[in-house]
């Protein structure tokens, strides 16, 4: 499909409207980075901005696994299919999360 690359943009194969001084693609949408990070900044302070499939989320607080955003916790965040668990304590066999001793925790 052609456009014009002045005021469009493709994402991901679909075109988009480009919008704002910065504009940036996360998945198939458009936004503008610039705006987008600022407005992130009054409220977190910091912000490292990602995508996860079509979501935009902050590298800081979450993680993206297996294109879902989740929490991170623990001292060691790792992802086991779409799911979040502390890789100091557990770990991750066939996708399920399994208590690294071999005994699930009462």
């Amino acid at each position: 499909m052609a456009y014009d690359e002045e005021f469009r943009m493709c994402c991901n194969g679909t075109v988009q409207s480009k919008s704002g001084h910065q504009p940036t693609c996360c998945g198939k949408m458009a936004y503008d980075a610039l705006f987008s990070q600022r407005v992130a900044i009054n409220r977190v302070g910091r912000y490292q901005p990602s995508c996860c499939g079509k979501m935009a989320y902050d590298e800081e607080f979450r993680m993206c696994c297996n294109g879902t955003v989740q929490s991170k916790s623990g001292r060691q965040p790792s992802c086991c299919g779409m799911m979040a668990y502390d890789a100091a304590f557990k770990m991750c066999c066939n996708g399920t999360v399994q208590s690294k001793s071999g005994r699930q925790p009462s």
